[in-house]
């Protein structure tokens, strides 16, 4: 079957599955925190499609939340986010496009500090426009 060129779609799955020991006599003791620091199950759907001049490009993905057996710490969870880009030529080197992130929620945190108590960043929801010129 042939692609279709003015559509590309992307699929991608990840599974993560660790079986990671500390040997106990080591002495360092942060070792066993970070056996399982990574979500297990990420998915990832993208979609370009080209009208001509027209550009529209969607990404949408989602990341599982990360298990931290019975440490004392809140870990991120889950979340889904959405990213989309209309982006328009209206001559061959000038581009205008407005691109929108974290469109299904205000804000998610991806990360949170362990070994400073500061405050866990968030991925804010985000609108904006860009002007691309090339020469």
């Amino acid at each position: 079957m042939k692609d279709a060129e003015w559509w590309n779609m992307q699929v991608a799955y990840s599974l993560l599955e660790t079986n990671l020991k500390v040997n106990k006599d080591s002495k360092d003791q942060w070792s066993e925190r970070y056996v399982d620091i990574a979500p297990q199950n990420q998915v990832s759907f993208r979609s370009s499609l080209n009208f001509g001049n027209t550009d529209i490009d969607l990404w949408l993905r989602y990341v599982d939340n990360i298990l931290w057996g019975s440490f004392d710490y809140k870990a991120p969870d889950s979340y889904i986010t959405l990213d989309l880009r209309v982006g328009w030529r209206p001559i061959k080197n000038l581009e205008f496009s407005i691109v929108g992130q974290n469109l299904i929620d205000s804000r998610h945190a991806e990360f949170r500090p362990e070994l400073l108590d500061t405050v866990p960043t968030e991925v804010e929801r985000s609108v904006y426009g860009k002007i691309t010129w090339t020469f």
